[in-house]
């Protein structure tokens, strides 16, 4: 299977939110750090925020597995691109 990589959509909150839980519940395991978002919930409420803002850039690279990869960049897209 190809992997395609495109924009993130608000429909992909529920995927990405049960990542961005995972990597930070398995990190800060490793470390002996208290959890950031302590919940699936509160990842997937984070996710769906971020999404739904205007100029916010992420990325979803699909075809890897189900729900493959999330990437964001915290800074809005320069206006010329949005």
């Amino acid at each position: 299977m190809d992997m395609i990589l495109r924009p993130g959509r608000l429909e992909d909150a529920n995927a990405c939110g049960m990542i961005v839980f995972e990597a930070f519940k398995s990190i800060v395991r490793q470390h002996n750090f208290p959890l950031d978002i302590p919940s699936a919930e509160i990842g997937i409420g984070l996710v769906t925020r971020m999404l739904s803002r205007p100029g916010f850039y992420s990325l979803i690279a699909e075809g890897l597995s189900p729900a493959s990869t999330f990437s964001t960049n915290a800074g809005r897209l320069p206006p010329s691109t949005r």
